[in-house]
């Protein structure tokens, strides 16, 4: 299990550094635009389309694991205030497996639209011509199966934790 968790945080760890890559190449790319416009009256070829289908796919999806391994998605803690940690890990646990079927899903979806779009070699019509999209479509299906990865890594880790004999921690302390 430890190994899954090492290998799940390292996949996140990249898959976050491929979104951020990707932003910062969006911003050179924009400027790039800004300034061929400005100095030479002409913009480049397929801005936009390499912007949207690129750029913001990456950078929107490749992070996902990333928030899950770091907290950083929403909680809403509204009903569950008063909850003793052993009940909140319960609740945790739930809706941990509840999101791993529904990402799992969407991962499936995503790879099965991804394979066709490559298949049939998906393309966007540009001023000046056509621009692949449909290697983009694998930055989505990378971002999901990241994100599939981490959250059944910490499932375990919940689910072991949960196995543990009450009042006993990870590292053979007490909790209250």
């Amino acid at each position: 299990m430890e190994t899954m968790e090492k290998f799940a945080d390292r996949l996140s760890l990249a898959a976050m550094w491929g979104g951020i890559i990707a932003g910062a190449m969006m911003m050179f790319h924009v400027v790039a635009e800004i300034i061929a416009l400005k100095v030479l009256g002409k913009t480049l070829f397929g801005t936009i389309e390499i912007v949207s289908a690129y750029y913001m796919v990456a950078l929107s999806y490749l992070p996902f694991a990333w928030i899950v391994k770091n907290e950083g998605h929403i909680f809403v803690e509204l009903f569950t205030k008063g909850f003793s940690p052993r009940n909140l890990l319960r609740i945790d646990i739930f809706a941990m497996a509840v999101t791993i079927l529904y990402v799992g899903v969407m991962a499936w979806k995503t790879l099965e639209s991804a394979v066709e779009q490559t298949h049939i070699r998906e393309q966007a019509e540009s001023a000046l011509g056509y621009i692949a999209v449909w290697p983009s479509r694998w930055f989505v299906v990378i971002g999901f199966g990241c994100f599939l990865l981490q959250l059944v890594s910490q499932f375990l880790v919940y689910w072991a934790r949960l196995k543990q004999p009450r009042g006993s921690d990870a590292s053979g302390g007490t909790t209250p």
